[in-house]
């Protein structure tokens, strides 16, 4: 995973790249928390999840891994915009919505979209 904020908008991209389909559920974890303590520690609200690329299926388990060890971490301290950018492989990403969908707090909205400047025309509007 690629992380990088563009600071002159505030807004923080990480891109999965098409390496994934190799990808452990440790390595899943890994980045992941690699994302979580840039979002901590910088406090970025807008976001960009470019899982265009990405190529491994989200188990159940890493699923709830994933509520409760990244999101409501996020959420709890900042207020998250994310824009989605879809992949391709739908497993991949019916097993990312699920684990979105576990997760319903008044800190976070997401939206889903198929081009960057698509992504990042409805990060402006916050």
């Amino acid at each position: 995973m690629s992380i990088v904020l563009l600071e002159d908008i505030n807004v923080l991209i990480y891109s999965w790249n098409d390496k994934t389909s190799k990808m452990t559920e440790d390595d899943y974890k890994t980045e992941t928390l690699k994302y979580l303590e840039i979002v901590l520690e910088h406090k970025i609200e807008k976001q960009i999840s470019d899982r265009q690329n990405l190529d491994f299926t989200i188990s159940v388990d890493l699923q709830t891994w994933l509520a409760n060890e990244i999101i409501t971490p996020v959420t709890a301290k900042v207020k998250i915009k994310l824009a989605i950018l879809l992949c391709e492989e739908i497993f991949t990403q019916i097993s990312f919505e699920q684990a979105l969908g576990e997760v319903v707090k008044p800190n976070y909205i997401q939206s889903f979209f198929g081009t960057k400047e698509s992504a990042l025309e409805w990060l402006e509007q916050f």
